[in-house]
Parts: structure tokens; C-alpha cells; sequence
């Protein structure tokens, strides 16, 4: 397999709730090459094996990641032992674990603003985190108003660095409210 080139494994096993997370890449793993897969009804991230033929995940091992959201699952996994890849949903639930360990979002946000602006659907977003569709739009909404918010911010910062103390003093004096 080349790099940044995927194996085979459906993305989603609907009978199973599982979410392709990656695979196990380390040549001098026993377990290189099998699938990862987030189980939502288990609510954990396993390794194992996947059957073709009766479109099933066998999962082997659990990598100790349980616990925690799928998002701090992807993470441990990420930086675990054998090395492994994300698939294309686990590097969007992986940004997701960036978003959310900066505090400024919850998690289910940054999920869902993780997984938009990987380029998912709506209903791709709704079937990888096991919600409905109006949740997904609902934690997109307060999501995108946090970002929106913080963006704000930071031009405000940027602005108020740029004049300079004197200024902020100044300005801060003009629109205070009179004391007598």
C-alpha cells in the first residue's frame, strides 16, 4: 500500500454501528494492516479483522482507549503502539480532539465543525456520530457561532495591539460613561 492510500473497508457497517476510524500500519506488528472501528453501541475504538463476505467487523483488541469520546478515542489511538493511519474519518475526528482540547467549543461541536469541514454531509455527519440530522445542524449553528466569536476576538486583540496602550487608554476614556 502506498502512502496516504487507503485499504479496502467500508466506512460505515450499519448492522454494527461501526465507523472506519484507520488501520494498524507497522510492518513489524502481527496486527498490521487490520481495521480499526469505532463501535458506537460498545462505545469504544477495537482493532480486528473484517469478513467480505458476510460484511461483518471481528473485533480482536481493544487498544485501550475506551472511555471518553470518540474524538479522545481517535487521539489514543493516533499516538498508540503499533503505528497506525486514520482513515479520512478519524484525521476529521482527530482535528475534532484539537478543536475541543482548546476549550472553546464542546465536544459534540467540534465533531460536527471537524466533520464539515472535512467535507462530510450532513447525513454522513449524522450517521458517524450516531445522531440525527437536526442535532447535527443544531451543534453546527452554536459551533460556527463560537468560531465566528473567537475570530472576532482576535481581530479585536490584534487591533487593540496595534494602536497601542495609549490609544486603548484614550478610546477607553471617550466611551466611558461621565462620572460626575
Amino acid at each position: 500500500m502506498t502512502e496516504n492510500e487507503e485499504p479496502e473497508f467500508p466506512s460505515f457497517i450499519p448492522d454494527q454501528q461501526a465507523v472506519f476510524i484507520g488501520w494498524i500500519a507497522d510492518e513489524e506488528s502481527e496486527m498490521n494492516g487490520m481495521p480499526a472501528y469505532y463501535i458506537h453501541w460498545r462505545g469504544g475504538l477495537f482493532v480486528g479483522t473484517y469478513n467480505e463476505q458476510d460484511e461483518r467487523f471481528s473485533p480482536r483488541y481493544s487498544p485501550g482507549t475506551e472511555g471518553g469520546a470518540m474524538s479522545e478515542q481517535v487521539h489514543k489511538f493516533k499516538t498508540s503502539t503499533p503505528n497506525v493511519e486514520l482513515s479520512r474519518t478519524g484525521r476529521a475526528l482527530h482535528n475534532a480532539w484539537a478543536l475541543h482540547d482548546s476549550d472553546m467549543i464542546g465536544i459534540q461541536q467540534a465533531h460536527v465543525l471537524a466533520l464539515h469541514r472535512a467535507n462530510f454531509t450532513r447525513s454522513e455527519i449524522a450517521q458517524i456520530l450516531n445522531i440525527e440530522p437536526s442535532t447535527v445542524d443544531s451543534h453546527r449553528y452554536d459551533a460556527t457561532g463560537k468560531a465566528d466569536a473567537a475570530k472576532t476576538f482576535v481581530a479585536r486583540v490584534k487591533q487593540i495591539e496595534e494602536k497601542g496602550d495609549s490609544d486603548i487608554t484614550q478610546n477607553s476614556d471617550e466611551t466611558a460613561p461621565n462620572a460626575h
